[in-house]
């Protein structure tokens, strides 16, 4: 049973976490199996119950999946597996999952603190599948928190570095000038990104310092820069430029870009700027890969 129990879980848990997609420009809608679930009757759950079989299963997968996602996301995670019977649960079926974690590192995302829960009261996997397959749709409520140092971590990897080194302007994107030695801070519900200019050319020993000083918004299902003032030596500059001209100097977005995989959708509910903390939350979407066989797990 434990080997079931490794091979199942962890695939789902890094379905959840590693895979959500940028947010598209729509909501996603979300929808719940229905009842009857195919699950084992009553009786079989009671029995399993009662003799602590579906206890010791749930804190053997919680155990797996903790093991089996530091493999491949660095972090320290609590699981929590409300499951209808120990019979179900190595069918793939369950009732609902929680996650609670912190100090998250995955490639360029750093996040402090994350929790998760399913919305639905029915999940099936056929983890026998290869690949696996997602029975029934996935619904995933989260609340996450990125700090300054979260962010001052991803705006040192090469990436953000390479991307910072072009504006959008339009549907071009041009290269005025080297942004070097990025900082982000946030103070008073706003993030300011500091960085030097570093023009071109004769002169491109001049380091000249700047702030690109932004609130956050959530608009068209995507975080966004709002409110943009630059600042050099204390004086405002006017750029005359559109806010999405500086969308590549927003850290927030690079965990998401690495996330565009296996179809996953993200609605972004709110996000805000409290304590020096940015707080996300929303919900995550795994669509159905396969269908179900609406056959019980009874014997």
């Amino acid at each position: 049973m434990k080997n079931k129990f490794l091979h199942m879980f962890p695939l789902f848990f890094l379905l959840l976490l590693i895979n959500p997609s940028v947010a598209s420009d729509t909501e996603c809608v979300y929808t719940c199996p229905k009842e009857p679930y195919s699950i084992s009757s009553p009786f079989l759950r009671g029995l399993q119950n009662v003799s602590g079989l579906n206890f010791l299963a749930s804190k053997i997968a919680e155990s797996q999946i903790k093991s089996q996602l530091n493999k491949y996301v660095n972090g320290d995670f609590e699981i929590d597996i409300d499951s209808f019977s120990a019979l179900d649960l190595t069918s793939g079926k369950l009732k609902s999952i929680k996650i609670k974690a912190k100090d998250i590192a995955y490639e360029d995302t750093f996040i402090s603190a994350f929790q998760a829960k399913s919305i639905c009261d029915f999940i099936h996997i056929d983890y026998k599948s290869k690949p696996a397959k997602i029975l029934t749709p996935i619904n995933i409520e989260f609340n996450g928190t990125v700090t300054e140092n979260d962010l001052n971590k991803t705006v040192q990897r090469e990436k953000y570095q390479k991307a910072i080194s072009t504006i959008k302007l339009g549907d071009e994107r041009i290269s005025l000038f080297n942004f070097k030695n990025p900082k982000v801070a946030l103070k008073n519900d706003r993030m300011i990104i500091k960085t030097e200019i570093q023009p071109p050319g004769i002169f491109k020993n001049l380091a000249i310092p700047i702030n690109i000083d932004t609130a956050l918004k959530v608009a068209d299902n995507k975080i966004q820069f709002a409110d943009i003032k630059i600042f050099s030596a204390g004086i405002e500059i006017d750029l005359n430029a559109s806010e999405s001209a500086f969308e590549d100097f927003n850290p927030i977005l690079y965990g998401l870009k690495e996330f565009k995989k296996n179809g996953t959708k993200m609605t972004i509910k709110n996000i805000s700027i409290e304590d020096d903390k940015i707080n996300i939350s929303g919900i995550l979407l795994l669509p159905k890969t396969g269908e179900e066989n609406k056959i019980s797990s009874e014997p």
